[in-house]
C-alpha cells in the first residue's frame, strides 16, 4: 500500500474575496505563504519518495515552501490532472453567483447519491471527471516511480472534497493548508481510506 498525503494549497486573494477560482492560475497571498511555511514545520520529519502537485501556482508554491527543508532531489511531477474543478464561466466571479444558478448541482454534490458524481452545470466539471483525472495521475506517477511508498500531493479543496466523498462516503470540506491521508493499492488501482486491502 502506498501512502498518499494530500495538502490543500494556502490562501489566495480570491479565496479571501470568495471568488470562484477553479482552474484560474492565482498565486498565494501572504497569508497563504505563511500557511505553507507552517506546513513545512509539520512535515519536517516526513520522508517522501515522490512529490506531486497541481501545475497551478497556488499549489505549486505551497509545495515549494512546505518542502523547503526536504531533499531537493526528490522526484516532483506537476500535473494538470491535480487541478481544481473547472468552473468554466463562473471563474473570477463571486461564488454566490454559482451558488444561486447551480443550487441543484451543489445540493447533489453534497449528497451521497451515486448519481451525484455525474451532476453537471453549464460547462462545470462533474465530480466523477475530477476524481477520474486524479486516479489517472496517481496510476501514471506510480508506474513512473514504482518504488514510491510515501507520496506528497499538493492540490485543491474541491478535488479533496470529491475524493473524500468517493473514498470515505462522507462530505468534508478542507481548509487552506489542511491535509488528507489516503492509501493507494497498485494491485487493484483503488484509493482507500485505511491502510488495508
Amino acid at each position: 500500500m502506498i501512502k498518499l498525503q494530500l495538502f490543500r494549497h494556502g490562501e489566495t486573494d480570491w479565496n479571501k474575496l470568495r471568488l470562484t477560482q477553479g482552474q484560474s492560475d492565482i498565486p498565494l497571498n501572504m497569508t497563504g505563504v505563511a500557511q505553507a511555511f507552517e506546513l513545512s514545520r509539520v512535515l519536517e520529519d516526513e520522508k517522501f519518495d515522490l512529490i506531486l502537485s497541481s501545475d497551478l501556482a497556488r499549489a505549486n508554491q505551497t509545495a515549494k515552501y512546505a518542502l523547503i527543508k526536504h531533499d531537493p532531489n526528490i522526484p516532483m511531477i506537476l500535473s494538470e490532472n491535480l487541478r481544481e474543478t473547472n468552473f468554466g464561466n463562473y471563474e473570477g466571479k463571486h461564488c454566490n453567483l454559482f451558488i444561486e444558478e447551480c443550487k441543484h448541482i451543489i445540493d447533489s454534490w453534497n449528497s451521497l447519491d451515486n448519481n451525484s458524481y455525474d451532476a453537471k452545470c453549464k460547462g462545470v466539471e462533474s465530480q466523477r471527471e475530477v476524481i477520474n483525472r486524479f486516479l489517472h495521475c496517481i496510476e501514471d506517477s506510480i508506474n513512473q516511480y514504482p518504488n514510491s511508498r510515501n507520496v506528497a500531493i499538493f492540490t485543491h479543496g474541491g478535488l479533496m472534497k470529491n475524493l473524500y466523498k468517493y473514498v470515505a462516503g462522507e462530505i468534508k470540506m478542507f481548509k487552506n493548508g489542511e491535509s488528507l491521508t489516503l492509501y493507494y493499492s497498485p494491485e487493484t488501482g483503488k484509493i482507500l481510506k485505511n491502510n488495508t486491502k
